[in-house]
């Protein structure tokens, strides 16, 4: 449970004030699967293709913990916000 209460906060925290939402899938021998909500009134330079998001997450998860390897992002849209 601590892998994954730990990787929900940098998604809260990377999230903020950019109209992006990220949900934790699950975490699985050291793979992260994220899925990425992009809201109507979504940050525009913040919604960058899913490659360099998931080595920028990479990088964040990595600072904490370093037993993750791998992030996949799978992007939806959210309508209403």
């Amino acid at each position: 449970m601590y892998l994954e209460e730990k990787i929900e906060e940098i998604l809260d925290k990377s999230s903020k004030n950019t109209g992006l939402e990220f949900e934790l899938i699950k975490v699985e021998h050291g793979i992260v699967e994220v899925r990425l909500l992009v809201k109507p009134k979504a940050c525009d330079v913040c919604v960058l293709p899913a490659q360099p998001m998931e080595k920028i997450l990479l990088n964040m998860i990595q600072r904490d913990l370093p037993i993750i390897r791998e992030v996949k992002i799978y992007r939806t849209t959210k309508g209403g916000d």
